[in-house]
């Protein structure tokens, strides 16, 4: 038989290993966390980048299928960001996507509603259950606070930096279509938004008024600056 020296220093191996096996487990999986994070979060801005902009926007709409409620999906464009880049460099062009990009941060408080950077100077908002018109109004209070910023290179020179956007609305989404059908059905409408805003002149909303945005593009409606 072991004596109790022995034994006792059996367990003391025993619940060292254990912690060990414990502490290192949580690292790992810590460090599982921090790699997910980083292949899903935007560098520049923090926010979620395009992968995870279309996972959280299908869980939204599956979310909102489930407990028939509406979803808006803002997609927002920087004008002229291109030529912006080219005339005052790289580092201006960050410098501006950062500000962007916390302006939009800011703008989201309820949980389920996020932005993310969705490509080089394109963004999108998305709301849970917001009522057409307060959509738009937080969509018009997004685009205008980008001019608000007054973002240029340097003080007083050049244009200030402004953003088209297009918005849609739908209202309880189908439980019969798949969230990722759906969401690029959406996705395809608002950009469609986004063109008319863009073709029409720039710094400005366009709301698309289809009645079934998930059946038709349907009309256009742009609200100018």
């Amino acid at each position: 038989m072991l004596d109790v020296a022995t034994a006792a220093l059996m367990v003391l191996v025993t619940l060292s290993f254990s912690y060990k096996l414990e502490r290192s487990t949580r690292v790992g999986w810590k460090y599982q966390h921090y790699l997910h994070e980083l292949a899903h979060t935007d560098a520049l801005t923090g926010l979620p980048n395009r992968r995870k902009f279309d996972a959280a926007f299908e869980r939204v709409l599956r979310t909102a299928a489930r407990e028939q409620r509406s979803v808006s999906l803002l997609l927002l464009d920087i004008d002229h960001f291109k030529s912006f880049n080219d005339h005052f460099g790289h580092p201006a062009g960050d410098q501006c996507l950062k500000q962007i990009g916390a302006h939009l941060s800011r703008s989201m408080r309820r949980p389920l509603d996020f932005a993310a950077r969705i490509g080089g100077e394109e963004f999108a908002a998305v709301w849970f259950d917001a009522q057409p018109d307060d959509a738009r109004r937080m969509a018009e209070q997004l685009r205008a606070g980008i001019e608000a910023l007054a973002i240029t290179a340097a003080p007083a020179h050049g244009p200030l930096v402004t953003a088209s956007g297009g918005l849609v609305h739908v209202e309880s989404p189908s439980l019969a279509m798949r969230s990722a059908d759906i969401s690029a059905r959406l996705i395809s409408n608002a950009d469609a938004a986004l063109y008319e805003a863009k073709f029409g002149g720039r710094n400005q909303l366009s709301v698309s008024r289809g009645t079934d945005p998930l059946g038709s593009r349907g009309e256009r409606e742009v609200s100018e600056t």
